[in-house]
């Protein structure tokens, strides 16, 4: 009878200190959790959009968005592939032409009509030369979320090269307008940014052709200081083999055709000569 209030006696004390640790485990569980969620908030971007127009070199700001305001914009979804796993996933952001119009809407109509070349840019050195016209043509995402996940490190440029197919016969270097971490966007016309390597005589279609066919696929870096320049080039080689030298694979540019190489042999030709005047 003696044992029977002391049993008792245990157990109510185990039943207390049970009481006691469930909420100590439930807190410990619950600021884990919430650190961890508050650690992730803290890595997704939060930066600006700049819109830039370059007039002649010179550069002015048209407009900056922050993330809030561009997830005000209309959103686009698009099921794309992802060039860097090869997988096909949802993408859903901005389009590009809408930044374009809404940046490009406090210019003079003139000043917007000369704009036909969109440079999509991040601060690590990615730039994508990608024409106006291709931007009207078919919805360039700046997308925000990849598989209803946010991209953490910004914004993406998404090309619709899976479900527009006719993309891939528009003859540019599509997976390298792919950009992440985007900063900028700058608006420009080509003939202003390149003026050193158009023809200045354009008679010779072939030549023209190749004229667009470097700038569209070859100008991002051999009109930058990425690469040796137009000019140095044609020094070094003959025209004829400049355009047929084994280059070394570029990531995003497809191989060219050998019309296309044609094409170049002309431009290079036409371009050697006037040079060396």
């Amino acid at each position: 009878m003696t044992n029977l209030p002391y049993a008792g006696h245990i157990k109510l004390m185990s039943f207390k200190r049970t009481e006691l640790i469930n909420p100590l485990l439930f807190l410990i569980v619950f600021f884990s959790v919430f650190s961890v969620h508050a650690s992730e908030k803290s890595t997704v971007w939060t930066g600006n959009l700049q819109a830039l127009i370059n007039n002649g070199g010179v550069k002015q700001e048209l407009k900056s968005w922050p993330l809030a305001e561009l997830r005000k914009f209309k959103q686009l979804t698009s099921r794309e592939m992802d060039p860097v796993s090869g997988k096909i996933v949802t993408w859903r952001g901005v389009g590009l032409s809408q930044v374009l119009d809404n940046a490009l809407s406090t210019l003079p109509i003139e000043r917007r009509a000369q704009i036909d070349l969109v440079i999509i840019e991040n601060d690590q050195g990615g730039r994508a030369l990608v024409p106006r016209a291709f931007i009207v043509k078919y919805p360039v995402i700046l997308a925000l979320k990849k598989e209803k996940e946010t991209i953490s490190s910004g914004l993406y440029s998404v090309v619709p090269w899976t479900s527009k197919s006719r993309t891939l016969n528009e003859g540019l270097p599509l997976e390298s307008f792919f950009i992440s971490k985007i900063t900028r966007v700058e608006f420009a016309n080509y003939r202003e940014l390149f003026a050193d390597i158009f023809l200045k005589r354009r008679t010779d279609p072939a030549a023209i052709r190749g004229e667009k066919t470097f700038i569209q696929n070859c100008a991002v870096c051999h009109a930058s200081d990425k690469a040796p320049q137009l000019k140095e080039l044609v020094k070094k080689h003959k025209n004829k083999a400049l355009a047929t030298i084994d280059h070394p694979p570029i990531e995003g540019v497809p191989k060219l055709s050998e019309k296309k190489f044609r094409y170049l042999s002309n431009y290079f030709n036409a371009f050697g000569i006037e040079t060396s005047n």
